[in-house]
């Protein structure tokens, strides 16, 4: 009889998991509370990087991220994945930080390397770089993905492959016996039975996993001045076309589907808690926008289409927690900041513990028990990297 799993949660880290477990045939239901993508996943800036994110495990980790999602895009089609590569440079002054970060990439055989904005220029034709910038680093593995569609091929793949899809129905209660977690109980009074209920539900897993007795160290998300939550913002229909991940001092911009751009800025991170109320909101996109057209000046003419608050699930210590908590059986956790970037190799690493119960070493840096030494604190937040 095929293994039972309930995955809690449609973002991008529920989808991937369903596609590997569908793969191996295992009896597979997802619920989502709304739709598929519209948290966290659908509002993430989506880079797929590794640049940036000691320590060499953690860094390893993503990198082997960056080839799964390869891999998967193949396997799959479609174009939501874009490995086309990232552009940045430093603000005056920080010319040298930037250089010896590059190195340092370089020394752990990242492909990174510096180049002129002459030649980045001819990688982005439109791209306005000011004056005063000498050198550009370019990161030719990296790029993004649309989250949307990547999330609908993944469901896809799972689904015609006889996984169920709950959508509109919210898990409201986990149901035990015992110590063993042994299904999930809906808004709707449905009860769902398996052998392995996986919480990919993001900042809101610790709400799921607190009735079990076990707390889940994330960055507070109501907290006053958190780093969870963050403003982001679409462009309209652009006639400008850029085709990398590129990222100024102050702002983040990447393509997004239907001629649009997206963007996030580190500064606008920062002054955003979950009190930013709409009109803030919009004052901080018209901000994004009016740094976007500086870099890119094709945008004078083109306005807003929408912006929102994202929330992001910051692990306390800012490294993933992934696997099965101690002295609760039949649950299994996957919660991550970089969880664009790690879903694809994550879900194939947690699909094999779910159902071979054998433990991937790979992973053994990122278990939840860990917190029971005490061990990190909230760092900064990077952009873009959910």
């Amino acid at each position: 009889m095929a293994q039972r799993v309930v995955i809690v949660g449609a973002g991008i880290i529920g989808a991937a998991l369903a596609s590997r477990l569908a793969d191996a045939a295992a009896a597979v239901t997802v619920v989502e509370a709304e739709q598929p993508g519209s948290g966290t996943s659908g509002s993430s800036l989506a880079w797929v990087n590794s640049n940036g994110k000691p320590p060499r495990a953690y860094h390893d980790l993503n990198r082997a991220g960056i080839q799964a999602w390869r891999e998967l895009a193949d396997q799959l089609g479609g174009e939501w994945f874009q490995q086309t590569g990232s552009l940045h440079w430093a603000a005056p002054g920080e010319e040298a930080t930037l250089a010896e970060h590059v190195a340092m990439l370089q020394g752990w055989d990242y492909p990174a390397r510096v180049i002129t904005p002459d030649e980045a220029r001819r990688l982005e034709p439109e791209l306005a770089i000011p004056p005063e910038v000498r050198e550009v680093a370019y990161f030719p593995e990296e790029g993004y993905l649309l989250t949307r569609p990547a999330i609908a091929a993944l469901l896809q793949f799972a689904t015609e492959r006889g996984v169920k899809l709950v959508t509109g129905d919210a898990v409201a209660e986990l149901l035990t016996a015992g110590e063993r977690v042994r299904g999930v109980r809906l808004a709707s009074g449905a009860e769902i039975v398996a052998e392995t209920v996986a919480l990919c539900a993001g900042w809101r897993t610790p709400s799921l996993a607190a009735p079990l007795g076990f707390d889940v160290p994330l960055v507070p998300v109501e907290a006053p001045g958190s780093l969870a939550p963050c403003v982001v913002a679409w462009s309209e229909p652009a006639s400008v076309r850029v085709s990398r991940y590129v990222s100024p001092p102050d702002l983040d911009i990447r393509p997004a589907e239907g001629g649009r751009l997206m963007f996030e800025a580190g500064d606008i991170d920062e002054a955003t808690d979950m009190s930013t109320d709409v009109a803030q909101q919009e004052v901080f996109a018209r901000t994004m926008l009016e740094r976007a057209r500086r870099y890119l000046p094709g945008l004078a003419g083109t306005g807003l289409a929408e912006q929102k608050v994202c929330i992001r699930p910051l692990p306390a210590d800012g490294y993933s927690i992934v696997g099965r908590p101690t002295g609760v059986e039949g649950c299994y956790l996957i919660v991550t900041h970089s969880g664009v970037t790690l879903a694809a190799h994550l879900a194939a690493l947690a699909s094999a513990e779910i159902l071979t119960g054998r433990e991937e070493p790979t992973l053994a840096p990122f278990r939840m028990q860990r917190f029971a030494a005490g061990a990190g604190s909230a760092g900064e937040a990077p952009r873009g990297q959910v």
